[in-house]
């Protein structure tokens, strides 16, 4: 039998879309590495029949990762799942069979999986690491970029020029610091979203509604940042001084804020915390 030298590595669900794309890379004769999760789903079907699709199409390595970060969908938890409902029955709000962030945790899991590791799995194959982060589904992402030992410049433009088409690129030169990217960039939009949140909660409690408070923040923070990203704008502490007159509202408010420093050290907890679990998944 011919030997395969391309190589592939597919995340394997067992569903529909994974088993599909398994039979066109075993058809092209790819040398297949694939990575499934058990995320405690109440059902082993799905996973049980990555097992078998993994041995019926020769995969060279089948990896499994057990995660336990879900709950409060039909999926993982003791809820009914709805049954014989008609179009105009269905709610117009989020599913109870929907889990959420299941697709994105799972390819942060493997893109945390190192480049030298997939390299050497797969026999020295180049193996290119990006860590994209959630903005890139609308084209303005951040993707980290770190080619592995055995990746060339062409391998590496390439990746630069397709994960550009994304949103930004950061390339550089050691896993490490891609994981750093990963805690400032990849995880940087679920921080923008809390403290969105909570500026958002913190409105409400000055009388406004959810909608008018969502509003607010949302507009008062884009503007900033499209100010920010100006070309030639200035520093952002040059910025942030701009809008802050001497014992003005903004000065009470910005020392209430971090007066003592304590949501600069936060901040550094938060990055700190997300590169070590960065370090520990690789």
């Amino acid at each position: 039998m011919k030997k395969r030298t391309k190589k592939c590595v597919i995340l394997l669900s067992g569903g529909l879309d994974s088993s599909v794309v398994l039979s066109i890379c075993n058809q092209l004769k790819y040398e297949i590495y694939a990575i499934s999760f058990n995320y405690k789903q109440r059902h082993a079907k799905e996973l049980n029949l990555a097992k078998w699709q993994a041995k019926k199409h020769n995969v060279k390595s089948h990896k499994i990762f057990t995660i336990d970060l879900y709950g409060g969908s039909a999926l993982t938890d003791d809820i009914k799942v709805p049954e014989n409902k008609d179009v105009a029955s269905i709610p117009k709000t989020i599913p109870v069979t929907y889990v959420a962030g299941r697709n994105l945790i799972f390819l942060s899991i493997a893109a945390g999986y190192s480049a030298a590791r997939l390299s050497k799995l797969m026999g020295d194959a180049p193996v290119i690491r990006t860590m994209p982060n959630l903005p890139a589904a609308i084209g303005r992402g951040v993707s980290g970029i770190c080619p592995g030992p055995h990746a060339s410049d062409d391998h590496l433009a390439h990746a630069q020029d397709f994960m550009s088409r994304a949103g930004s690129t950061v390339t550089v030169d050691s896993e490490d610091k891609l994981d750093r990217v990963t805690a400032v960039a990849g995880s940087g939009p679920g921080y923008v979203f809390e403290i969105a949140r909570a500026y958002a909660e913190a409105a409400m409690k000055q009388g406004f509604t959810e909608d008018e408070a969502r509003e607010m923040v949302l507009g008062t923070i884009g503007g900033a940042i499209a100010m920010a990203s100006e070309p030639g704008a200035p520093s952002l502490e040059e910025l942030r001084n701009s809008v802050t007159s001497k014992a003005g509202t903004t000065a009470a408010g910005l020392d209430a804020l971090n007066g003592d420093g304590g949501l600069s050290t936060r901040l550094h907890d938060t990055l700190q915390a997300a590169y070590d679990r960065a370090v520990e998944l690789r």
